[in-house]
């Protein structure tokens, strides 16, 4: 892949579990420290599934949504979210459901995400 094809920033964000006083449990979601610069943000390319690369995916986990596609490191998790800005001022969460080496091309990882739903007023 040239490295031309890497056209969005994303942010890689980890979560971080806090505890209330009243022993309630919180799961919210902060930049990678290990990934990229230390802010999470690394350059990748967002392929939306659609077609027959959709139902292929289908039979292996129907619930994913888009593939990014990011230069291989170590940090990449199956629990992240990756946050983009698809226009300006609108932003879009993924779940990563899987973290795959790209056979072809030992220096990429694939991401396979799920669209996250609105979660109310961001």
């Amino acid at each position: 892949m040239r490295a031309g094809k890497l056209d969005r920033r994303v942010q890689i964000l980890d979560p971080v579990e806090s505890q209330s006083g009243s022993g309630e449990v919180t799961v919210t979601y902060e930049p990678a420290t290990g990934i990229g610069a230390g802010d999470g943000k690394v350059w990748a390319q967002i392929l939306p599934l659609a077609g027959a690369k959709y139902f292929a995916a289908d039979a292996v986990n129907s619930r994913v949504t888009h593939t990014i596609r990011v230069r291989r490191q170590a940090g990449f998790r199956t629990n992240q979210r990756v946050r983009h800005e698809p226009e300006p001022g609108k932003f879009q969460e993924l779940d990563v459901e899987a973290v795959l080496e790209i056979a072809t091309d030992r220096r990429h990882v694939a991401l396979m995400c799920v669209l996250r739903e609105s979660e109310g007023w961001r």
